[in-house]
């Protein structure tokens, strides 16, 4: 399972756990009480783990992007260095440290004000723009986020998918008929890429109406005057699908990926898996998928030809190997290779 797509898959599943472990508690209960509740430490770090665990999803699904437009199109010069794996860990530690970079302004700037109610009523809210920054602050920080976040990574993988499949179908027309193992290669870099372009894909669906909401919020004229219920809904369904973006990935995974549908079931649902099993052992002789044995000894009589000699050997000799063997014959099964490519 060491592999380049495997290996930044880990360091998305772990920007994806960060998400949920401390981010999404602390921001959906701001829905549910009038105040925030928490102090400015959790505030800080709250924004900066949601803010670094965005920079984590976009770059490493445009790192994934880009090894797979290297797969497929260079293959040899890709996949026989020595250096493919240092340079893979090395580029997700970067992208690790790019993203913490890209979120200092959050845990420095966030801070917990005190507003008021048209009423006099006194409430805390969390918010990374501080108020001595001034008003353009807040729209330069969310145009930035907008298009580092969203729209360059979203141009730079649709370019490489738009060079891949060109490649691909450059590649498939000439490719001989009997060529069955570059075939094989070929559909197997094309089942990575489905992959890589199924999380694209649901990371634009779902971190599309946020952006909206956002860029809305603080470009569109007189949006706190015309903020009413139907934005309220469309910011909470904003924010719940950019929470559910860190928990879909493995459920699309295990949709798309063979591979890793076995593994799932192997080590994460393996409660059913030995439930499984244990109903394949209680196997029945009559059936036609159970294995069967048979000791049957069969015996072959072979003659034995004389090589050389006076006649250069054109005599039967007169020596026969008798053969007695007892054969197991089993059902085949089908097999999986677990080394399989995704």
């Amino acid at each position: 399972m060491t592999s380049t797509p495997n290996t930044h898959l880990v360091s998305l599943a772990a920007g994806d756990l960060l998400m949920v472990l401390l981010t999404v508690p602390f921001i959906s209960i701001v829905y549910t009480v009038s105040s925030y509740p928490f102090g400015e430490t959790v505030c800080r770090a709250s924004e900066f783990v949601k803010d670094l665990s965005l920079g984590i999803t976009v770059f490493t699904l445009t790192a994934l992007s880009a090894d797979r437009y290297m797969a497929i199109v260079r293959p040899v010069s890709h996949h026989v260095s020595d250096t493919a794996d240092r340079v893979t860990v090395i580029v997700a530690v970067g992208i690790w440290v790019f993203s913490a970079i890209l979120a200092l302004p959050a845990a420095l700037f966030s801070h917990v004000p005190d507003k008021f109610t048209p009423t006099g009523e006194k409430y805390h809210i969390c918010t990374p723009f501080p108020p001595y920054l001034g008003d353009l602050y807040p729209k330069i920080h969310t145009l930035v986020k907008f298009i580092v976040y969203y729209v360059l990574p979203l141009v730079l993988i649709a370019t490489f998918y738009v060079l891949m499949a060109r490649h691909l179908l450059v590649s498939a027309q000439h490719l001989p008929g009997e060529a069955a193992g570059q075939q094989r290669q070929v559909q197997a870099r094309r089942k990575v890429a489905k992959m890589v372009l199924a999380f694209v894909t649901i990371f634009a669906i779902c971190f599309l109406p946020i952006n909206i909401f956002i860029m809305w919020w603080h470009f569109g004229e007189n949006s706190s005057m015309n903020y009413n219920i139907y934005w309220h809904s469309f910011r909470i369904v904003g924010f719940c699908l950019s929470f559910i973006n860190s928990c879909i990935n493995p459920i699309a995974l295990y949709f798309v990926s063979g591979t890793f549908r076995k593994y799932f079931n192997r080590h994460v649902f393996c409660w059913c898996t030995r439930r499984r099993r244990g109903r394949r052992r209680d196997w029945d002789p009559t059936d036609s998928t159970a294995t069967r044995l048979s000791t049957a000894p069969r015996t072959e009589h072979v003659h034995l030809r004389m090589v050389g000699g006076a006649d250069n050997g054109t005599h039967d000799a007169p020596h026969r190997l008798t053969l007695t063997s007892t054969t197991s014959l089993l059902s085949s099964r089908n097999y999986t290779n677990p080394g399989s490519v995704v």
